[in-house]
């Protein structure tokens, strides 16, 4: 089997961390009552 190369992984690794940061910041922001959008 062939390992994935440590650069393929923190990528990955990296834009999941983004996306979820993302989704946690909407909702934290709708919890408080501030939605992004209006």
């Amino acid at each position: 089997g062939s390992k994935p190369s440590s650069e393929s992984t923190m990528s990955t690794f990296a834009s999941e961390l983004k996306s979820g940061l993302a989704s946690a910041k909407e909702d934290l922001l709708n919890v408080i009552g501030c939605p992004p959008h209006g």
